[in-house]
């Protein structure tokens, strides 16, 4: 209703309704087609049976009994007859079924062959080398990116909207394979990882703050177990989620509802940081993490993220200045290729980019 869409939505939604009718109302007319003619056939088929019975007992042919079972048999095949005809069309409904399922059994399994590398424990290094990447039409999203981060080190991404920041962390989770190059983490090749290792060295906080259907405390925990109040009220004061916390009638188990609409959209976004904060992975990327926080509480989260400098390898994407200029190193983006690499101070003499956003922000 904000955006007045209403009546784009209603149109779109009759357009679907009707090509749902449409193919509805030809399936049963594919269906019911046959009816009609069997059932003319069966009926000339028992008028033609009567009269020949008929004929023949006139002549002593047949006696009442005979013609009866013969009857009787004629009308107890005209119900496997109308089945018949309708086993084109079930055979075409079960062959989309089908179809579905070998599609479904024919992906491909995430894990690799073997199990994958599990490796955990202490901070791990990432390094990227000549990695592309692109979509089904094959134009480049990344385009030969060669970037290393050390452990314990802070690196940001900058750059325009679409320039393929956030694809790479999308091809650190292994949510895509790398169409070229090489991904190491932990000195293992991103392949040799298994998915369920990986992931679970890697905390991760999306532009999309993912809130499940269910309790404050089970969106914090999610598959971390059991977590004392004691810790998360450590956690939820780091991120300025103490007075709402406060505020809720039972706490950590009031119930926020599918995809948090209960709650604002800073209160989720901080609930998405708690969560990764919890998990504790030696690698935390942040994907615009503060953007729908009010200048209080994003310095609660810098604060965080300044305190495990040199404990976790972390990548932050930000628009924001404040967020990246204390990076240890800090990559800027453009149609997916690295242009430029280096600490604030370097690049705001070197590259025209940053130089541009650095003084628009201080400007604006």
């Amino acid at each position: 209703k904000a955006f007045n869409l209403q009546h784009k939505i209603q149109t779109d939604a009759r357009t679907v309704i009707r090509a749902l009718q449409h193919r509805t109302n030809l399936i049963a007319q594919i269906n019911e087609a046959p009816v009609p003619i069997l059932d003319t056939l069966g009926g000339i088929a028992v008028a033609m049976a009567i009269l020949y019975a008929g004929l023949r007992s006139s002549y002593g042919g047949y006696d009442v009994g005979t013609f009866m079972s013969f009857l009787t048999a004629l009308l107890l095949a005209a119900d496997p007859g109308r089945r018949i005809s309708q086993l084109r069309v079930n055979l075409r409904k079960s062959l989309i079924g089908v179809r579905m399922v070998y599609t479904l059994l024919d992906e491909h399994d995430d894990e690799p062959v073997g199990g994958g590398a599990s490796v955990s424990g202490g901070n791990l290094d990432i390094t990227f080398s000549g990695v592309k990447f692109a979509y089904r039409d094959g134009v480049d999203i990344v385009h030969a990116v060669d970037l290393h981060v050390k452990p314990g080190e802070i690196l940001a991404l900058v750059g325009p909207s679409g320039a393929g920041k956030s694809t790479i962390l999308n091809l650190l989770l292994k949510l895509y394979e790398p169409g070229a190059g090489q991904i190491m983490i932990g000195g293992v090749e991103i392949r040799d990882w298994s998915t369920s290792a990986l992931r679970a060295n890697i905390a991760y906080v999306g532009q999309s703050n993912f809130i499940f259907s269910g309790t404050v405390r089970e969106n914090l925990c999610l598959s971390l177990g059991e977590i004392s109040d004691a810790r998360l009220d450590e956690v939820c004061e780091s991120v300025g989620l103490t007075g709402f916390i406060a505020g809720l009638q039972q706490g950590y188990d009031t119930q926020i509802g599918e995809l948090g609409s209960s709650i604002s959209g800073g209160q989720a976004q901080r609930l998405n940081i708690a969560r990764a904060i919890l998990k504790d992975a030696p690698i935390l990327l942040l994907d615009e993490a503060t953007s729908a926080l009010d200048a209080e509480n994003e310095a609660l989260v810098k604060s965080y993220v300044a305190a495990q400098r040199g404990k976790k390898t972390m990548i932050i994407i930000a628009h924001r200045l404040s967020t990246v200029r204390n990076a240890d190193k800090i990559a800027v983006l453009d149609n997916g290729v690295l242009t430029a690499a280096g600490r604030h101070s370097e690049l705001l003499a070197s590259n025209v980019y940053y130089n541009k956003v650095v003084s628009l922000q201080l400007t604006g």
